[in-house]
């Protein structure tokens, strides 16, 4: 039997027991961005907060063809100028520029989109085009968003030259029977949007005109929300006002509630005419 060498066992039992338990709970120090796997995962954002890895995205912008609003990144696609309102991005005029008139389209702030107010005079209509008298105007501002009618088939509201205090001969408007006489019915005023050969129901908040009578009981002027017309069964003005003196009354009501139709009618004199009628922006409530 060879014998081995003592100092060859003294090796051979020093590296048997250099594999203790303390060694294997030695952990491997991470190298470069290599993680931890005993950290938790985390966001994947950097300590300032920005995307890092294979978690960064890039947002694609996206304003082909807009010019203002949203460009779906946080950011906008460009601001409208003075007087313009933004539209899915779009600019158009506000309603509340100066240039905003008859029959033009606008949009609110808020980017509702409605049509300008304005001043209906009675002298022309919308082309500029003077009106004679006698003339049936009940379709002529239809553009506009405004109609006029009466709640007889046999009357018409047509225009005349009778104003009480002015000697201008201008314009104004009052229904006439079939026989041509004037101040049979009361005047219906109904806001709406034109769609070709139909409308669509609108609202206004603000609307002024002058009224003129020959007798001092005075005219009403009623106030309707938009929905069925006056008349119908159940429906009521939700605001009156009333002129208190014979002679031209000016007629003034804002309101927070929409406007839809405004009738004119006699307290107790047949004898009525209207006159310079002005209304806020319409909308479709």
């Amino acid at each position: 039997m060879k014998r081995v060498k003592w100092w060859t066992l003294v090796v051979f039992l020093a590296a048997a027991t250099s594999c203790g338990p303390e060694e294997t709970t030695a952990s491997i120090e991470p190298a470069g961005n290599q993680l931890d796997a005993s950290q938790p995962a985390g966001d994947g954002l950097l300590e300032d907060g920005s995307p890092s890895g294979d978690s960064a995205r890039v947002c694609q912008v996206n304003c082909g063809g807009r010019e203002c609003g949203d460009n779906g990144c946080g950011g906008t696609c460009g601001s409208c100028g003075a007087g313009m309102n933004c539209h899915d991005g779009q600019c158009a005029m506000g309603c509340d520029n100066p240039s905003c008139g008859l029959g033009l389209g606008c949009l609110f702030a808020d980017g509702t989109p409605a049509m300008c107010g304005g001043t209906i005079t009675f002298d022309a209509n919308l082309e500029g085009q003077q009106l004679n008298d006698n003339v049936d105007i009940e379709s002529t501002f239809a553009s506009a968003g405004v109609y006029f009618f009466t709640p007889s088939k046999d009357a018409v509201i047509a225009t005349n030259h009778w104003e009480l205090d002015s000697t201008s001969g201008k314009n104004s408007c009052a229904s006439f029977d079939k026989f041509g006489q004037p101040w049979q019915e009361p005047v219906f005023i109904r806001f709406a949007k034109p769609a070709g050969a139909s409308a669509f129901q609108a609202a206004t908040h603000y609307v002024s005109l002058y009224v003129g009578d020959t007798w001092p009981g005075g005219l009403a002027v009623d106030f309707y929300a938009p929905g069925p017309a006056p008349g119908t069964p159940g429906v009521n003005a939700f605001h009156t006002e009333m002129t208190t003196s014979n002679g031209t009354n000016f007629i003034e009501f804002g309101s927070g509630s929409p406007i839809g139709y405004v009738v004119v009618h006699e307290a107790d004199d047949p004898d009525f005419t209207i006159d310079d009628l002005t209304f806020g922006p319409l909308y479709i409530p």
